[in-house]
């Protein structure tokens, strides 16, 4: 039984507005996926290499994300994030010239001279130039309201408790080093106290901090040009007198040497001479042992000899009533005689 016209119309409109609804659910669908998918891509974000970024979740600090390339978070209003560059070397300069000291600062803050005393009640003006990172990037961000205004008064507190300990002397010259490195010390001390992480790290890495010069104001200026020139002076009269000294210590070590191996020398040519003198009366004593007579009477030749240099010596002997012919010890040394002239001389007479 065929049903009537109005029941089949009923049917088809029944179908069509099924698929109507059908495609408009999909879409639908759809268009809210797609919404949804470009709202979650809003919390998708690139690190450049060295930069750290900050991530909140409801305002609360969620994470903090190092590592570079694409990351994501919850989408806004969920979740955000700030971009801090952690590797760049920033720079604050105060009362810094302009120069090749000055060239290259990424983030200069160029101040009026500032005076500082020093421990023994004088002024003086430090130039210098602060350098640092970012350490902890929440505290740098959310800790401080300004940081670059926190790190220069830091600074300058830390700069003038140091110089305030030091002689003029050490601060314009002789220990400036040393104050440059307590500087940075005492500075990252009191950034420290400002501000720290919770593990406990600062908002700032201080890397170093130079001084440019220090000098006195400009009305005592030339004064302590004449007291740095004296100095300079003494220091290099204070070194001419040390090479000198050196030189003439030397000259006397060099002296002592010499007189020590002469005096060695000396030592040992007396050592040896005893030797020989000990090891000829040993032979002295075994002739005289052979024949004493014959060995007193060459001794006391020898001696007489020794001790009347000079002088012509003649042997006479004892008891005799008329000279006899003498023989001149040196003639009868050397196997010569005059005693055949001299005779002939005495019968003449």
């Amino acid at each position: 039984m065929t049903p009537p016209d109005g029941d089949e119309l009923n049917t088809d409109q029944k179908i069509r507005r099924s698929a109507a609804r059908a495609v408009f659910n999909g879409t639908v669908v759809l268009v809210a996926l797609g919404v949804i998918g470009g709202w979650a891509s809003t919390g998708l974000y690139y690190n450049e290499p060295g930069e750290t970024s900050v991530v909140l979740f409801l305002g609360v600090h969620s994470d903090t994300v190092r590592d570079e390339g694409w990351q994501w978070r919850f989408p806004v209003p969920i979740g955000s994030h700030q971009v801090v560059n952690t590797s760049e070397v920033r720079r604050i300069g105060f009362g810094v010239d302009d120069g090749e000291f000055a060239q290259g600062l990424a983030d200069v803050v160029q101040i009026d001279e500032n005076e500082v005393q020093t421990s023994d009640s004088n002024i003086v003006i430090p130039r210098y130039v602060v350098q640092y990172r970012v350490g902890d990037p929440f505290t740098y961000l959310y800790s401080l309201v300004d940081p670059t205004q926190t790190l220069r008064d830091a600074a300058q507190a830390a700069t003038r408790e140091v110089i305030g300990r030091h002689p003029i002397d050490e601060a314009m010259q002789s220990n400036r080093e040393g104050i440059e490195r307590a500087a940075r010390v005492t500075l990252e001390e009191i950034l420290v106290q400002y501000a720290r992480g919770e593990g406990g790290q600062s908002a700032f890495q201080i890397l170093s901090v130079s001084f440019q010069s220090v000098q006195a104001p400009s009305e005592v200026q030339a004064a302590f040009d004449d007291v740095v020139a004296a100095k300079q002076d003494k220091d290099r009269t204070v070194s001419v007198a040390q090479g000198d000294a050196r030189e003439i210590r030397e000259r006397a070590n060099a002296k002592a040497v010499e007189l020590t191996e002469g005096a060695e020398a000396y030592k040992q040519a007396k050592v040896i001479e005893a030797t020989g003198e000990a090891k000829r009366f040993e032979l002295l004593l075994a002739e005289y042992q052979a024949a004493r007579e014959v060995t007193r009477q060459r001794l006391y030749f020898e001696t007489m000899e020794s001790v009347m240099q000079g002088v012509d010596k003649f042997v006479v002997e004892p008891d005799t009533v008329q000279m006899l012919p003498m023989l001149s010890l040196p003639q009868a040394a050397s196997g010569t005689s005059n005693a055949p002239d001299e005779q002939d001389e005495q019968e003449e007479e």
